[in-house]
């Protein structure tokens, strides 16, 4: 059984904070200098999953705030470890990256649209750097001691920072297009603390102790106002705005789905199958719907822990009102075993096929075809439109987030992390003199 003191919080359950903001870095130091700067100034503050569950039952005792506990990760990319001189975990995804070619072409990204930090072959993304809380002036706080301990003493850069902040609705999560976002949130842990349903989907065995996980971020930007203009537009001919929009996302905005069994918030689409009823057909929750697509509920189809939170680069805030056609949208995050089978087979799911594409967050081929909505409800496929593209990714990166032991492990040589070579007193020269070059280093850096 996993233990949860080694297993960084916000995996299997939600970060739980209203405020979160992500740092990317790339390293500039030798490697025994960033191994030593993780071991000795990142690892001691890095959040626990045990912990992380302590604190928020507390939370919801009464007895804490979570501004009291910042929760704290640490994520390197593939190309991050091959700096560091470390093994990559063996997932195919994970080691060509974000940004390869084959990953762009599995993915249909369009790299032309990314933001330049995500696009930097000189200076790729190494790790990422999290900290999320409810309170601002502690994120200002830890940015501020990052840039000090990593930037100002030649560690690495900072390529960009992106900060997310919740917004709701009557007290239900929201995101900008307006609709309840995690209605059904992916946790693993009971109340008790101990492991639930099939967390091995999410953990994956670490190189030097316990669990780590895979970890990827998308930067998803939202064109609110085409959104709405879109489903006006379709509501037209499907009965009114708020039928087209409920066919687009699969929901209501308030979360109540457009399919129901005995439970109104169970999206349980394959429900048909273990109570006996006929299966739903798609009558009623089109096919391609954002959250059917992105999660059909069968048995064997696949899962991905997801986290998100929005992002707002305009003042919008939760001002409904105004529908900015840029500068919003969502810092998507999930974590699981496998990127290859997990993440990009369900995002290949939402690309296609022709003609059965998620119209939100798919990156199909053309979005002039047409999707069938049912019109009237409860009849499938009785008006064909297409559907504008509403979502563009700006970005990502592949991580891995490993054990806090992995990161501990750094700072002793020869423990051989992730099948690092043990150092021998066989080295030759050029080894030698690399090691020296970094032990001279440190020393100037006041290490």
């Amino acid at each position: 059984m996993p233990n949860l003191e080694n297993i960084q919080a916000g995996i299997l359950k939600g970060h739980g904070r209203d405020h979160t903001r992500c740092f990317f870095l790339h390293f500039d130091a030798p490697p025994v200098a960033i191994k030593k700067w993780i071991s000795s100034h990142i690892a001691p503050i890095l959040s626990n999953a045990k912990a992380q569950l302590r604190a928020a039952k507390a939370y919801r005792e009464g007895r804490k705030n979570y501004h009291d506990t910042a929760v704290i990760n640490l994520f390197l990319t593939a190309q991050g470890l091959k700096h560091l001189k470390l093994k990559a975990p063996a997932d195919e995804a994970y080691q060509r990256g974000h940004n390869s070619a084959i990953t762009t072409s599995k993915l249909n990204d369009n790299p032309s649209g990314w933001e330049p930090a995500y696009a930097d072959d000189l200076a790729p993304i190494h790790a990422m750097f999290m900290v999320s809380d409810d309170l601002k002036t502690v994120l200002d706080y830890h940015e501020e001691i990052l840039r000090k301990e990593f930037e100002a003493t030649g560690i690495g850069r900072i390529l960009t920072v992106e900060k997310g902040s919740m917004m709701r609705s009557g007290g239900q999560a929201t995101e900008h297009f307006g609709y309840a976002d995690g209605v059904n949130p992916d946790n693993y842990v009971d109340g008790n603390g101990g492991l639930k349903g099939d967390w091995r989907s999410v953990l994956l065995a670490d190189p030097v102790a316990g669990h780590g996980s895979l970890m990827v971020f998308r930067k998803l930007e939202q064109n609110v106002d085409l959104f709405y203009r879109e489903i006006k537009r379709l509501g037209k001919s499907i009965g009114g705005t708020t039928m087209a929009g409920a066919q687009v996302v699969g929901r209501f905005p308030n979360g109540m789905p457009l399919t129901k069994d005995d439970n109104a918030y169970g999206e349980k689409f394959d429900y048909g199958a273990t109570t006996g009823s006929p299966p739903d057909t798609g009558n009623r929750c089109p096919f391609h719907a954002h959250i059917r697509k992105a999660n059909p509920r069968t048995a064997h189809s696949p899962k991905i822990v997801r986290r998100g939170i929005p992002y707002d680069y305009v003042g919008r805030g939760c001002n409904m009102d105004l529908k900015p056609a840029r500068g919003v949208g969502l810092l998507f995050m999930c974590y699981q075993n496998s990127i290859t089978t997990q993440f990009e087979a369900i995002q290949q799911q939402l690309n296609g096929p022709a003609n059965a594409h998620d119209p939100l967050a798919g990156q199909p081929d053309s979005h002039n075809d047409p999707l069938e909505w049912n019109h009237p409800y409860g009849n499938k496929g009785g008006f064909r439109s297409i559907f504008e593209k509403v979502v563009t990714v700006r970005g990502g990166a592949y991580f891995y987030a490993p054990s806090i032991e992995f990161f501990k492990s750094l700072a002793t040589p020869g423990i051989a992390p992730a099948g690092e070579p043990a150092a021998t007193t066989n080295q030759n020269s050029y080894s030698r003199r690399k090691i020296g070059f970094g032990s001279f280093w440190l020393k100037r850096r006041g290490y």
